[in-house]
């Protein structure tokens, strides 16, 4: 699954999920939020794994800025080696993954977080791609 970036306007964003991913509830869970996810955003992600997304989803808007770091967390780039060793244990899991990052990018006010979604989303491309099929 190959996305042209220079195709997908901000206007057609949520028509573009809609036709490439199976969400749990409507388009607009695509977009910037600074409140946590109850529950994966994909469908295909096993209910095994649907704790460990909200987990993934604090861990990725917490590395991005858009979540308060806790007190005792040392350095940010822990959070991401985090997600990445839970997308390389667990295939399932990987576009949930690649899926909370995009949500954060899409209209995030801050340009300091954006580029730190960026940074996470290269990251995270160098360790694995997303499911074939997104379900």
């Amino acid at each position: 699954f190959i996305i042209d970036v220079a195709e997908v306007k901000r206007a057609d964003w949520n028509a573009f999920v809609q036709s490439n991913y199976s969400l749990q509830s409507s388009s607009s869970s695509m977009t910037f939020s600074k409140q946590p996810i109850t529950a994966p955003l994909t469908r295909g992600t096993p209910q095994e794994y649907a704790n460990m997304a909200v987990v993934l989803f604090t861990n990725i808007s917490t590395y991005m800025g858009d979540h308060p770091a806790p007190p005792n967390l040392q350095n940010k780039k822990t959070l991401a080696q985090a997600v990445i060793a839970v997308g390389l244990k667990i295939p399932q899991i990987r576009s949930e993954i690649f899926c909370q990052i995009l949500k954060q990018l899409s209209g995030n006010p801050t340009p300091a977080n954006i580029a730190r979604g960026w940074e996470l989303l290269a990251y995270v491309c160098a360790s694995f791609s997303p499911e074939k099929e997104v379900a």
